[in-house]
């Protein structure tokens, strides 16, 4: 299994019972990694969205695209000490 792609795209949460309002800002990332199995895990983050999204973007997707998820041993060196550091 190989992760084939990373998207992140911004969300917002429905606010109290009504389902048709809104929070007035994005307050969320949903992060999504897709294998080429067919499998999508999924994650969310909260905090400086720009930062975060230009993080994960930019220099998390590019390391862990083509890399097995199920060796997580691997994909944590790779996040801590970046490719080429090995």
């Amino acid at each position: 299994m190989k992760i084939t792609d990373i998207t992140v795209n911004r969300i917002r949460a429905p606010q109290g019972d009504n389902a048709k309002s809104f929070v007035g800002r994005p307050g969320r990332l949903l992060l999504q990694i897709h294998t080429d199995e067919g499998i999508t895990g999924i994650s969310e983050a909260g905090r400086n969205l720009k930062v975060v999204r230009a993080y994960l973007e930019e220099l998390i997707k590019p390391l862990l695209v083509g890399t097995d998820p199920t060796r997580p041993r691997k994909i944590w060196e790779l996040l801590t000490l970046g490719e080429g550091q090995q």
